[in-house]
């Protein structure tokens, strides 16, 4: 299912990223017209950005991605959301502009997805969950019931969090790791229990 307007769609991301192509495969096999990939500075380069409607496929270079998503929003410019017929969504979940949410993912009750997220396939969040602006849930993990997440996190291959847990702003949850209590310092987290492993100065505020 798309949520969508009849611009043409440009997808911002690189041409060898396995994302912008998998976004750029997928939206043509669902037979969506006028479709090209193009980089984040070709983004900011573009003189009438208002012809367009984007999805942002990279979070490598998470900053990049944030503030490509801030200008998105600061312009107010029309953002394409994808959410594949497999999924398994509530009708009393959210799902924000701008998301792309993959092959056999939950979305439970109650939940709320944020602006600009990617679901890769076979992921989920569980119900009352709160998933903030920007964030990325990779695939086959998984995040418990009445969690909140704050805004540029990034959870890796087969990770999870337990329910009722609260995590700040920018954090980064490795492969196969775990969190199982509150996140209040932004960085990268490993480990069956995750610890911090990587500090970062980045403001949670922001």
């Amino acid at each position: 299912m798309f949520i969508k307007n009849d611009k043409p769609t440009k997808i911002i991301g690189f041409q060898d990223s396995s994302i912008a192509q998998q976004y750029f495969e997928v939206f043509n096999k669902e037979g969506l017209e006028n479709v090209s990939i193009i980089t984040p500075e070709d983004f900011f380069s573009l003189s009438d950005k208002n012809s367009n409607q984007y999805i942002v496929a990279f979070y490598i270079d998470m900053d990049l991605r944030k503030n490509v998503c801030d200008l998105l929003d600061e312009l107010g410019l029309d953002c394409l959301t994808y959410i594949d017929d497999t999924v398994y969504m509530f009708s009393s979940s959210k799902i924000g502009k701008g998301c792309f949410i993959g092959h056999l993912c939950e979305i439970c009750w109650n939940a709320s997805v944020g602006d600009h997220c990617y679901f890769d396939n076979q992921s989920g969040i569980g119900h009352d969950v709160i998933l903030g602006r920007n964030s990325i849930i990779s695939s086959k993990c998984y995040v418990g019931g009445r969690t909140k997440i704050g805004e540029n996190c990034k959870f890796y291959l087969n990770g999870s969090v337990l329910n009722n847990i609260t995590i700040c702003n920018n954090v980064t949850l490795c492969a196969l790791s775990s969190i199982t209590k509150d996140v209040t310092i932004p960085g990268t987290y490993a480990g069956r229990k995750a610890r911090l492993i990587d500090g970062s100065t980045t403001d949670q505020n922001h």
